[in-house]
């Protein structure tokens, strides 16, 4: 920076240069999440057509919420951020089976994550991350072998020797995720726990020990024995081993355990042939109708299951409050859009422009448009779209309140739909 006195600061071009740099680098990275917003929108698209029969996936980011003014579905600009989202939508709040709730579910579920290891790392205390699996083969039902894992998990966990060994290296509670993906040999169900311990040295080792202990429990349960894969504990972070894993997010440089445990819908599979729920519906949306059954299994064995199981106690030792539900998590996320001082009110878009936007499968063009444009950029879409064949079903559901007369006049008594 040249400062002449009497004169303003003037750059260098050294210093125009870098700051010209930096802006370019960060509207990438703002088109980078833009594409990948999109992309999430075009595969939930994918996942209502393979599962119509599921009415929230299917309303999912299509059906418009009911209010007597000024109908239709608003989009908002946080100016913060640059981010736009849209609002008065229904949402299906499904880790499983929905691209769009899963992202914003699983960040919320991995920030929390990352508190608690924060706070428990502020009272001297380590992090262990504990993999455990078992045989497969390719014709195995997935059910079925969620149903063999949750045995052995129930058998390890009630051994006494599993117990004290995590008691002896300062073990206060562990933190479950359930994942799986599909390869050559089928369907590989598997489970991370992260283990809060004590500031034990050999920690790792001691915790080791547990191998023999897995392999009988799998055993008992009737899955067979072990090989090398099947029982692995190590530090708690460990980038370099699993970056490779992450899916459809941009991959960010600090990559923890905390990322290990909550992104496994959305993470990529070491190779092309292990791919994850949401590869297979990927490949699904590109002709892969093979890909598409298997999705459907997935998502069939995987409703109703939790994404996060933290053992009782834990959460108060850590500080931590209750935990939340996905359907808790989603509606506190997006009143607090609501009421952010930076959020402001872009547009509205009635229904024939939201048909129009559904025909085209364009929700994720309309929130880069307006990103990059203001509300005369969605405008300008919208009237482009006007112009270009539907690649889509423009219908879509109005939520409204659904009346039932008394003596004393209308009562409302809950919401219907009608088509849009």
């Amino acid at each position: 920076m040249v400062r002449t006195k009497g004169k303003s600061a003037v750059s260098s071009p050294a210093s125009f240069e870098k700051s010209a740099a930096k802006a370019g680098a960060d509207e990438a990275s703002k088109e980078r999440a833009r594409l990948a917003k999109s992309g999430r929108y075009t595969l939930q698209r994918q996942a209502q057509k393979l599962l119509p029969e599921y009415r929230g996936l299917a309303s999912c980011g299509r059906t418009v919420g009911y209010r007597e003014t000024a109908p239709g579905v608003d989009i908002y600009l946080d100016k913060a951020t640059g981010k736009a989202h849209f609002a008065n939508l229904a949402t299906c709040k499904s880790v499983w089976a929905c691209p769009v709730c899963a992202h914003r579910v699983t960040e919320e579920r991995r920030a929390e994550l990352q508190t608690a290891v924060a706070l428990h790392a502020m009272k001297g205390g380590k992090m262990l991350l504990m993999s455990l699996t078992f045989p497969h083969e390719r014709n195995d039902d997935l059910k079925g072998l969620l149903k063999g894992l949750a045995k052995a998990l129930n058998k390890v966990t009630a051994m006494r020797r599993f117990r004290r060994l995590l008691e002896s290296v300062g073990w206060i509670g562990s933190v479950r995720a359930l994942e799986v993906t599909h390869g050559e040999n089928g369907w590989h169900p598997h489970v991370h726990l992260l283990l809060f311990v004590g500031p034990h040295e050999d920690a790792v080792d001691v915790v080791a020990q547990a191998h023999d202990l897995w392999a009988k429990a799998v055993h008992d349960a009737g899955l067979g024995q072990i090989n090398e894969h099947g029982f692995d504990v190590r530090g708690g972070d460990y980038a370099a081993e699993y970056v490779a894993k992450f899916g459809k997010e941009p991959i960010q440089a600090g990559w923890t355990a905390a990322h290990e445990l909550t992104k496994s819908p959305v993470k990529k599979g070491r190779q092309k042939a292990s791919r994850t729920p949401f590869q297979l519906l990927e490949d699904s949306m590109n002709g892969d109708d093979q890909a598409g059954a298997l999705f459907v299994e997935y998502v069939n064995a995987f409703k109703g299951k939790r994404q996060l199981y933290w053992s009782p106690g834990l959460r108060k030792k850590l500080g931590l409050g209750a935990e939340k539900s996905d359907e808790e998590i989603l509606a506190e996320a997006e009143a607090q859009e609501a009421r952010k001082a930076e959020t402001e009110l872009m547009g509205t878009l009635n229904g024939d422009d939201w048909g129009l936007v559904l025909s085209h499968n364009a929700r994720g063009q309309v929130l880069a448009a307006a990103e990059r444009g203001g509300w005369p950029g969605v405008r300008q879409l919208l009237e482009e779209l006007k112009g270009r064949r539907p690649t889509d079903s423009g219908a879509f559901w109005w939520e409204a309140p659904l009346v039932k007369y008394y003596q004393d006049g209308m009562k409302p008594i809950g919401m219907m739909r009608t088509p849009g």
